[in-house]
């Protein structure tokens, strides 16, 4: 009982800091080393979302725990980016983050099927 309440918390806060995180407004001085590492980042911060989803299903025993997970973390992904571009004037809607967090999901997704298979 207390790890599932563990496992849910942490998602939960995970989940919180995502929204946080994308809803708030980046300072001038955020500038990374390449153009594209803000995708990347997109890509590692959905893959831990991705798994962190996938144990708390399989802590409550969901059946179709893997696709609930999948389908769960890219809707919001697609959620947040459209936050915002509605909520917010110094965020934009991106095609390619939303691209990045359905790979990170995606890799997680396909490593957790391949140790099911194992």
């Amino acid at each position: 009982m207390v790890r599932k309440i563990i496992i849910t918390l942490s998602t939960l806060l995970y989940a919180l800091l995502i929204i946080y995180v994308s809803l708030s407004k980046l300072s001038n001085s955020t500038q990374f080393k390449f153009e594209h590492m803000d995708k990347v980042i997109h890509y590692m911060i959905y893959s831990i979302f991705c798994l962190l989803i996938y144990n708390t299903a399989k802590a409550y025993n969901l059946k179709k725990s893997l696709i609930i997970t999948v389908v769960l973390t890219i809707s919001f992904g697609i959620i947040i980016e459209l936050c915002q571009s509605i909520l917010t004037t110094y965020r934009n809607f991106e095609l390619l983050d939303i691209f990045a967090n359905i790979m990170g999901t995606f890799t997680i997704a396909m490593f957790l099927n391949s140790k099911k298979h194992c």
